[in-house]
């Protein structure tokens, strides 16, 4: 499915806001309003900032392996800048484009595997020691 090119986001409080507090009260019933009415939505942000929110799964698909879109800021142009890290915090996993992404991912996903999260829950479970 292709995505037709929109144009950039830009920080305005007049964007519609769908994570207020009817968002929180009963997320499901703003995501199926949010479906019905497009794939596609300028919205506002928390922070202030504005973004493109995609609401249908084939749309997601296909954002996802577009190659016009990206998670890396070094890509990003005038688009979404993500938060503000520093820059050794932002060159991570949630912020690469392939192939860099897999590479990173293949490295760190045998600490991630069903049996060894759960063998860690109790230490995340585990009240901190004061």
């Amino acid at each position: 499915m292709p995505i037709t090119p929109m144009t950039s986001p830009t920080t305005s409080s007049a964007l519609p806001q769908p994570f207020d507090d009817a968002f929180a009260a009963d997320p499901y019933a703003t995501w199926a309003r949010l479906r019905a009415e497009a794939p596609a939505h300028h919205v506002g942000l928390p922070d202030g900032s504005s973004a493109w929110l995609i609401t249908r799964e084939a749309d997601v698909r296909a954002a996802f392996t577009d190659p016009r879109l990206s998670v890396s800021k070094n890509h990003a142009k005038s688009g979404y800048q993500g938060f503000s890290l520093p820059p050794a915090l932002d060159a991570n996993l949630l912020n690469l484009d392939p192939p860099d992404h897999l590479r990173l991912r293949r490295l760190v996903s045998k600490a991630f595997t069903p049996r060894r999260v759960e063998d860690l829950r109790s230490h995340v479970r585990r009240p901190p020691v004061t």
